[in-house]
């Protein structure tokens, strides 16, 4: 999802991997209005950078984690709701809760693999892992239900 506001010459944007919930959202766009009007701003937490010192930012390919490196990710379990920081191998796409087991997605910290976030955390895992297995047994028993009732 990308998002982008303009306010008198100043510029904020947002891009990230994942859709945004209302919750999420909405505090979002009342932070954005916040930054873009000046009231506030020194409160939030962000960085407005005016657009004549911006500058493309690029990945540098030699600095990436090679394969199962170890990498520093965050972890805030959706299911038993730990928060903590681990090392996993770079490249993994899920893992599993050190406290209740269950396998949490893993995504992109920066909203981009390889590169870190300005914490150094190259991923966060917040999301349960979605079983397309369980998905696909849905799917059939739904085209069941309908193809009976007609």
């Amino acid at each position: 999802m990308k998002l982008s506001f303009e306010n008198n010459g100043t510029r904020l944007q947002l891009e990230t991997p994942k859709q945004f919930d209302m919750a999420t959202g909405t505090a979002f766009l009342a932070l954005a209005s916040k930054v873009l009007t000046r009231d506030e701003q020194e409160n939030h937490g962000l960085t407005v950078i005016p657009d004549d010192q911006k500058q493309e930012r690029r990945i540098n390919y030699a600095d990436v984690p090679g394969w199962r490196e170890p990498v520093k990710a965050k972890v805030m379990c959706p299911f038993c709701g730990e928060s903590y920081t681990r090392e996993i191998p770079y490249g993994y796409k899920h893992i599993r809760c050190r406290v209740c087991h269950e396998k949490i997605h893993v995504s992109a910290a920066a909203g981009e693999y390889g590169v870190p976030d300005e914490k150094g955390f190259y991923y966060v895992a917040e999301e349960p892992e979605r079983d397309d297995g369980m998905d696909k047994e849905l799917l059939d028993e739904m085209q069941k239900n309908d193809s009976e009732e007609q």
